[in-house]
């Protein structure tokens, strides 16, 4: 016999989920958002239909509260409570978007997982709650996509749904080609952006369907257009109106971006933060994380709200467990600073740091810095830096390599390449800049003393006497690689006074640091396997 598909095997469960599942699926190469938040909907109705089973008396507001609800009745199997976890989780994700930080290409495999995930968790509930033997399937990665078809309903029905599902695929796709074509992994030769009209054309569908169809998910991107002004001006006050008519439709996320965009707009008037607080809590009731937080931090500060440490706290807890990861950063900081656990810390900073969020990383890899934990903290420091270069976390952590060493020439010369991309970077502060040269100098002589204590290949050797070129005759990083070329050539020209041009830790060693680069030697200052002579010593 043969086995179904997916879509099949849903839609046998309930035609009205495989409906909704085929369409989610069909979507996620294209339009990954949407599929993770169709699915989040799908969980919502499917936790609906069991509390009204299970849990009829229990009045719930949101998919997090249903979830507990229906776990604390201990009548079904954990399996299926952490897979509804996992969906809401995801779709969370791309609910909130702009704070989960995920590239278009993470989006697309969170999707695919999210799509196995719900299938796996209909298997359970059949298998589990509803007593059925459940048939074979096999979860197929290939797709229809929908978006032919949903081009000609958005361009010939003028249907409103359509518009703002091709829309936000064709944004989508923007972003996906900017990423690839700022990684050389995936430009492949590739210099230019073809089809630079699509996020154009992206936002003029979603305008279209928020201004001329009211469409409620248009109403609340298209609030975010104007806001961060892609494609369009950018219009604080006119983004905040889009966000109060969509939420005044019942648009939780609308309620809650209006709230912070008003109580942080410094010219609100009293009628309108009123508005915004009320908005906040309605949103907060629903546990949306952006209102629980700007909440926390009224009630901390004290600001439009009285001052309620206890509430403040309460509020910012919720928000974290909703998987809001500047929340749990701003928890974390709470339980290492006020209630000294350091326990709780690491766990909550952890999860914001998995959340994507930078800072998170910065807390951490100073912590374990402190205790001398030096491998996880030069973890989260490169990871911190891939995320937000940063010339102060760049020194710190070469100073931390620098001083956990162990008289490794490899580990002296990446702690001294961190204090190069520090100095030369233009926010590099100069009591930083000073501390390099320092540090630099101290490197660079433990470099020249192990070279002399090892018997080093010429490989090495040369490698050494590149790795001293970036450095002038101060021992000071070289502002920029024009500048590091410039002494290089006047090397070649001027051999018998190379210490003038680049640091040489002494007299003894200038001799054979010269002498390794060789006109004919290949070129040891790049990777272009040319002769010296013909490369940067022309």
């Amino acid at each position: 016999m043969e086995i179904m598909n997916d879509i099949t095997f849903v839609n046998n469960h309930c035609e009205l989920i495989g409906k909704q599942y085929e369409e989610a699926k069909n979507l996620y190469r294209d339009a990954p958002i949407q599929t993770l938040v169709i699915l989040r909907s799908l969980i919502a109705n499917l936790c609906d239909t069991i509390s009204s089973e299970l849990c009829p008396d229990v009045d719930t507001k949101d998919v997090f509260d249903s979830i507990n609800s229906i776990e604390t009745t201990q009548k079904l199997d954990r399996k299926i409570i952490s897979k509804l976890h996992e969906i809401r989780i995801a779709g969370n994700k791309a609910a909130h978007k702009e704070t989960s930080r995920l590239e278009k290409e993470e989006f697309i495999a969170l999707a695919l997982k999210t799509l196995q995930n719900f299938c796996e968790l209909i298997n359970l509930i059949r298998s589990s709650f509803q007593r059925d033997i459940t048939p074979d399937y096999n979860f197929d990665a290939q797709i229809q996509s929908s978006i032919q078809d949903l081009s000609y309903k958005a361009l010939f029905d003028n249907d409103p749904n359509a518009k703002y599902v091709v829309g936000c695929a064709l944004a989508q796709m923007h972003y996906k080609r900017l990423d690839d074509f700022a990684n050389p992994e995936t430009n492949k030769g590739r210099y230019y952006l073809e089809d630079e009209g699509q996020l154009k054309r992206g936002v003029d569908l979603i305008e279209s369907a928020a201004m001329s169809d009211g469409h409620l998910e248009s109403l609340y991107e298209y609030a975010a257009i104007l806001i961060n002004g892609t494609e369009r001006d950018k219009d604080l006050n006119k983004g905040i109106e889009y966000f109060r008519k969509a939420g005044f439709k019942g648009h939780v996320s609308s309620r809650a971006y209006h709230g912070y965009y008003v109580i942080n707009r410094p010219s609100s008037l009293d009628f309108e933060i009123e508005e915004a607080i009320e908005n906040l809590e309605i949103a907060a009731s629903h546990n949306h994380p952006i209102a629980l937080d700007t909440l926390s931090v009224l009630y901390q500060e004290g600001r439009h709200l009285s001052k309620d440490i206890e509430k403040s706290v309460k509020y910012l807890a919720k928000a974290a467990v909703a998987g809001y990861p500047e929340s749990q950063y701003k928890l974390a900081n709470y339980y290492h600073s006020t209630c000294k656990d350091h326990g709780l810390y690491i766990s909550y900073m952890t999860e914001a740091a998995n959340n994507g969020y930078p800072p998170a990383y910065l807390s951490l890899a100073r912590t374990h810095s402190q205790r001398a934990s030096t491998e996880e903290a030069v973890k989260a420091y490169k990871e911190y830096i891939r995320l937000n270069p940063d010339p102060i976390a760049e020194f710190e952590l070469g100073h931390l390599i620098l001083s956990f060493q162990n008289n490794s020439l490899d580990s002296i010369k990446t702690a001294l390449t961190h204090f190069i991309n520090s100095y030369r970077s233009d926010g590099c502060p100069n009591s930083i800049a000073k501390q390099i040269e320092v540090a630099s100098k101290k490197g660079l002589n433990l470099i020249a003393i192990e070279s002399r204590k090892q018997n080093l290949s010429l490989e090495k050797i040369n490698d050494t006497t590149a790795f001293f070129t970036h450095f002038d005759s101060n021992a000071r990083p070289f502002k920029s690689t024009e500048d590091m070329m410039e002494a290089i050539n006047s090397i070649y020209y001027d051999r018998g006074n190379a210490h003038k041009y680049v640091y040489l830790p002494t007299p003894v060693e200038s001799p054979s640091i010269v002498k390794k680069v060789g006109r004919n030697d290949i070129c040891p200052h790049c990777s272009s396997g040319k002769k010296y002579k013909k490369c940067c010593g022309k």
